[in-house]
């Protein structure tokens, strides 16, 4: 769809202009480049936005998984919620924890 609209540019910029107070060749030409210029700034603007969308796509996904790898140890350690078993259980599993307890 963009790349429709790049070419659309483009061609807008080889029409010819109805500007009846300067008609001259070079008018054409710097009218052609301004188009082309917008395209491809366009184009650059969008390859940036799409690179960014994949990499937030890509942090969501690992926090996703992230998330529901957590539910799963939460939920393999349910039985021994009552006696806090869970809590040590996260805290273990955690290794920033470790990290916190080695510097301390």
């Amino acid at each position: 769809e963009l790349k429709e609209v790049c070419d659309s540019l483009r061609m807008a910029g080889t029409q010819p202009c109805n500007n009846s107070h300067n008609g001259s060749r070079s008018s054409s030409s710097q009218r052609r480049k301004h188009y082309e210029l917008l395209s491809l700034q366009l184009e650059s603007q969008a390859k940036e936005r799409t690179d960014q969308l994949k990499k937030d796509l890509e942090t969501r996904s690992q926090v996703l998984r992230d998330q529901s790898h957590r539910r799963k140890l939460l939920a393999s350690g349910g039985g021994s919620a009552g006696r806090g078993g869970v809590g040590q259980g996260s805290v273990n599993s955690n290794p920033m924890s470790a990290m916190g307890t080695r510097a301390a």
